[in-house]
């Protein structure tokens, strides 16, 4: 009798603790649960959504190489509205920006590649939409903002690009010795194969100041 007062005082004593602690463990599992089950629910829904921007991505790149402007802005346009958290997003800005600048909407472009430039955390797009940007400044006869905008920055393996759009911008002002002396670190810097173009605008500089 012993044995079974002992259990049935733990029972009791079990009852008492589940009145005074049970709602709160009930809450508690609840809210682990939810926790868990919003967790995957976010994790499928980033997956479901980097799988639609990628495919409107390729949509729009592809309309850019047949020269479809209208697909890819509705493209492009409908990643951005839509996916703009994603990766894929300042790409499409990217692939925008080209478009529009080859149908000369430079304003547009403009607007592009300074969102590309400020939604990305990727130092290379980064680079590039700075880069182009600063190209676009320079095409609306901007070159002081063209500059200012490449100036401060550390190019790493794009020191190509920002000393030859440098160069030609100096160029352009009638600044040879900067252009050359910009050209020469494009040459020497130039990690992409492209430096044979800058070679000749060198030369072409030097036979000038030669003269």
């Amino acid at each position: 009798m012993e044995v079974y007062k002992t259990e049935d005082e733990q029972v009791e004593e079990l009852k008492k603790w589940w009145k005074a602690n049970g709602t709160a463990l009930m809450v508690g599992i609840i809210v682990v649960l939810l926790a868990v089950g919003g967790y995957r629910y976010w994790t499928a829904q980033k997956h479901s959504d980097a799988v639609q921007a990628s495919s409107l991505l390729d949509s729009a790149v592809e309309a850019l190489a047949n020269g479809d402007d209208q697909l890819v802005s509705d493209a492009a346009g409908q990643l951005l509205s839509m996916y703009s958290d994603t990766s894929y997003a300042p790409l499409a800005a990217l692939t925008l920006a080209k478009s529009k600048h080859a149908v000369d909407d430079l304003t547009s472009a403009q607007t592009y590649l300074q969102w590309a430039l400020d939604n990305t955390k990727d130092d290379a797009i980064k680079h590039i939409a700075r880069v182009r940007l600063a190209s676009v400044l320079w095409d609306q006869d901007k070159p002081s903002e063209a500059l200012q905008l490449l100036d401060g920055v550390v190019p790493g393996e794009f020191v190509a690009s920002y000393e030859e759009l440098r160069g030609d911008i100096f160029a352009s002002q009638g600044e040879n010795e900067k252009a050359m002396k910009a050209y020469e670190l494009a040459v020497v810097g130039d990690t992409f194969g492209g430096s044979e173009t800058v070679q000749l605008k060198l030369d072409g500089l030097k036979s000038l100041s030669a003269k």
